[in-house]
């Protein structure tokens, strides 16, 4: 049973279910990109740029049917072959366009992905259009053929290998060029053999056989150019990824904080003649550190601070645990080190991946004025009384919750409050707090801070801590969550 089914269900129903789980790919080097990459962010990325290439070769294509509709409407000598070759060569690609165009918007739409096969069968398809539109007119027209070799239906190979790139696959494009540079390397063998290259062809035979070699090199550029561009898209694909973590992870964090802050309680215990006061501030949005306190009976008190590892939506959780399991628990209460044992044993079921909780329970009788402290693994605590100088710095009486399934907890640390006398718990953060220069707070340095604030009030005496704190600190960031909690006898 984990953290939150343990919890009560009043805090379940708040707490925000959290999963990170990302789907990946292994991307092969042959594709132009090794590594792991969001398979659906990818697949997307992709799909609308093939969708906005296939608009564009429709813009094309209807920019050719309209050229062979001119040739019919204004004849010239066998224009309106070359017409008619033109404009059903081209309605049945322009219709191909729209079909591919409709199964890659279902595509996007339904979150699914086109077939390999289906891309590579359309690409080669595709690219065969100016070899068939030149082998039609070769066949059926009076066209010169070396005049077609040369003719703008070359350089549209050209353009359909640039458009290429646009589908950000690497076996795509190179179907593509293969193709289309066989295609015309097969109909320059054609016209060679059927027509005389010497008295007909209006330049060198090696102008033809290089335009062909021309595309073996354009093949070569553009599937260099697609990887480079995979690249740039799958920078692209993982920076929004990363958006979109950092703001879900936000988002939580928000929800987390929010939790947090209500868990704490909103005002100290004011009981007669006593001062208490306590403060937390988060390193991050939702912090590891919290304190509570729960009256046992009507001169009984428990006083608590708890020091998760770390800071952030883990550690926020498992303060909420150590919260509820200490309030759950103190219902059979007998002694705090009974307590803090019970307490281990849960969290020790919980807590994963070398999390751990120090804790430190004051239990204190307001009638005869004497509390028992036990610290687990919370080291060192302050205890000023009013005829001494300096703190007494008590250790820690075990070692920290959830590291072993039983821990065995020292006894108590007996404490007898005197008028003045004064108590401080306080998390790492205070003392392990650095300056710009790198420089530890230290525990000197609140001994003596103790020891100079002590006629203070618990309240004034934690705003003055917290003032000194952040003049420390100056500009540095504060690496790690401060909580502490002053408990104090007055008159």
């Amino acid at each position: 049973m984990g953290i939150r089914q343990k919890l009560s269900p009043e805090l379940r129903q708040w707490l925000p279910t959290v999963n990170f789980t990302r789907k990946t790919t292994k991307m092969q080097m042959t594709n132009g990109e090794p590594g792991e990459l969001d398979l659906a962010g990818y697949r997307e990325a992709q799909l609308k740029s093939e969708q906005a290439r296939i608009i564009g070769m429709l813009l094309v294509f209807l920019f050719f049917i309209a050229i062979g509709a001119f040739r019919i409407a204004v004849p010239l000598v066998g224009s309106v072959r070359i017409g008619l070759i033109i404009v059903i060569l081209t309605a049945a690609y322009l219709l191909l366009e729209l079909w591919m165009l409709f199964k890659v918007r279902g595509v996007l739409a339904s979150g699914l992905d086109l077939p390999v096969f289906a891309r590579i069968t359309h690409g080669v398809i595709e690219c065969l259009y100016p070899v068939l539109g030149m082998a039609l007119l070769i066949g059926f027209s009076s066209v010169d053929p070396y005049v077609l070799l040369v003719s703008p239906l070359y350089a549209f190979i050209l353009v359909l290998l640039a458009l290429s790139i646009l589908r950000l696959d690497l076996r795509e494009v190179l179907a593509t060029g293969i193709v289309a540079t066989a295609g015309h390397g097969c109909l320059v063998f054609y016209v060679f053999v059927t027509r005389d290259v010497a008295a007909e062809a209006p330049g060198p035979a090696a102008l033809y056989i290089n335009q062909t070699l021309m595309l073996v090199v354009a093949t070569g550029t553009i599937a260099f150019i697609t990887i480079q561009v995979r690249r740039y898209v799958f920078a692209a694909v993982r920076e929004m990824e990363t958006r979109r973590e950092r703001d879900v992870m936000q988002r939580h964090l928000e929800v987390a904080s929010e939790i947090q802050r209500g868990l704490l309680p909103e005002t100290m215990p004011t009981p007669a003649g006593y001062e208490m006061a306590a403060f937390s501030r988060p390193a991050a949005q939702a912090g590891g550190d919290y304190y509570d306190w729960q009256a046992i009976s009507d001169h009984r008190l428990l006083v608590s601070l708890a020091d998760v590892t770390g800071h952030g939506v883990g550690p926020a959780l498992v303060t909420a645990a150590c919260r509820g399991y200490v309030r759950a628990s103190t219902a059979n209460f007998s002694s705090a080190k009974e307590l803090l044992e019970r307490l281990n044993t849960l969290l020790h079921s919980d807590v994963t991946g070398g999390r751990y909780v120090t804790f430190a329970l004051l239990d204190i009788d307001l009638e005869t004025n004497r509390g028992n402290l036990l610290c687990a693994g919370h080291a060192p605590t302050f205890f000023l009384a009013a005829r001494d100088e300096l703190p007494e710095v008590i250790a820690a009486q075990g070692v920290p919750l959830g590291i072993l399934p039983d821990t065995m907890l020292d006894d108590v640390h007996p404490l007898s409050f005197e008028v003045g006398d004064l108590l401080l718990i306080f998390s790492d953060g205070i003392h392990e707090l650095t300056n710009v220069t790198g420089e530890h707070y230290g525990l000197p340095r609140l001994e003596k801070f103790m020891s100079t604030h002590r006629t203070e009030s618990a309240q004034r005496f934690l705003e003055l801590l917290e003032a000194e704190l952040d003049n420390f600190r100056g500009k540095s960031t504060c690496r790690d969550d401060m909580t502490a909690i002053v408990v104090k006898r007055r008159n």
